[in-house]
């Protein structure tokens, strides 16, 4: 099911079994379309959805609130800055023996904790965080409230140093530049649309997943436990399912255009 349009924004998702129990809600992928590109992972077994329906219906219910003062500015370096202060050592060895009116203002004129406190009180909307392992590919959505428009900053993180370290030391053991927690250029969409259209997206989507759910024959609570060869069956039904549904939409995408 994909709601939107891929070029500019769209939601995909993809039941392949659903759960009577509302913190599953259903199995499948979860994917956002941003300028062409595809963030999250395309996959029968990627995420549970209960985590994207919550994040969907947070955005919907804060419409107008992701009004960081430094919206406006370049793409590529909030991306960077909002990484570099989530997950830089370099960035917090800085200020960590500083009181906080002692920080530079060294992120579009706020300081490492001013701009770790607007992410914190909802100024930047984040649609990673509370969307499972929906984006486990790396992928960041940053969303902004700019008058009557919306801004998406959409990205994958660059690889990272270690990742062909082997063995690869302890997380204790690792220390990351501030360039280090970059994006990768290639994979960065920066995208303004009337707040109109996308909330309008939201909700369609939205309503459509729930139809979708309430359709769906669910698995009850008590067979949630699986064998192994239960799991391995499943996971080839899931792969059957997810197949044909992502034919049947990709179809349906091809003719409405």
């Amino acid at each position: 099911m994909i709601i939107g349009n891929p070029a500019v924004v769209a939601i995909e998702s993809v039941i392949v079994e659903a759960y009577e129990r509302l913190g599953f809600r259903a199995l499948g992928s979860f994917c956002l379309h941003v300028g062409g590109f595809r963030y999250g992972v395309y996959a029968p077994d990627a995420t549970m959805l209960a985590g994207p329906i919550n994040v969907v219906e947070r955005c919907i219910a804060e419409r107008g609130t992701h009004t960081a003062p430094f919206a406006e500015q370049d793409a590529g370096l909030i991306a960077d800055t909002y990484r570099a202060v989530h997950y830089s050592d370099e960035a917090y060895d800085k200020v960590c023996d500083l009181d906080e009116e002692e920080e530079p203002a060294d992120y579009f004129g706020l300081s490492w904790t001013q701009f770790r406190e607007c992410i914190h009180a909802g100024q930047i909307d984040e649609w990673n965080p509370g969307c499972d392992e929906a984006f486990d590919d790396g992928s960041y959505i940053l969303q902004f409230d700019v008058g009557d428009r919306v801004r998406l900053i959409a990205f994958r993180c660059k690889e990272s140093k270690y990742d062909h370290v082997n063995p690869k030391p302890p997380l204790s053991d690792m220390w990351f530049s501030a360039d280090d927690c970059g994006h990768a250029p290639a994979t960065l969409r920066d995208v303004w649309l009337p707040a109109d259209e996308f909330y309008t997206i939201l909700q369609q989507w939205r309503d459509a997943f729930y139809e979708e759910w309430k359709a769906s024959p669910k698995r009850p609570e008590s067979e949630e436990e699986m064998s192994a060869e239960e799991y391995y069956a499943a996971y080839q039904r899931w792969c059957d399912t997810f197949e044909k549904k992502t034919k049947a939409s990709s179809q349906e995408t091809k003719s409405a255009d």
